[in-house]
């Protein structure tokens, strides 16, 4: 019994960290993504930008 649950403890603790990494590369994806916007296309990210944060406020509002 023991046994079964360091076995359950250790696979939970391989998913947390899978989804760690997982998030560490989707945010790193997503600045780069930014980034490359902003270079290339400052206006248009400065006008998505001001939308997103009319419509967080809008909902935060709400």
């Amino acid at each position: 019994m023991p046994q079964d649950t360091a076995a359950r403890a250790d696979a939970a603790v391989r998913r947390a960290r899978n989804m760690k990494n997982g998030a560490g590369n989707v945010a790193e994806n997503f600045q780069t993504a930014v980034d490359r916007s902003v270079s290339e296309q400052p206006l248009t990210t400065l006008v998505m930008a001001i939308a997103v944060g009319f419509i967080l406020g809008a909902i935060w509002k709400a």
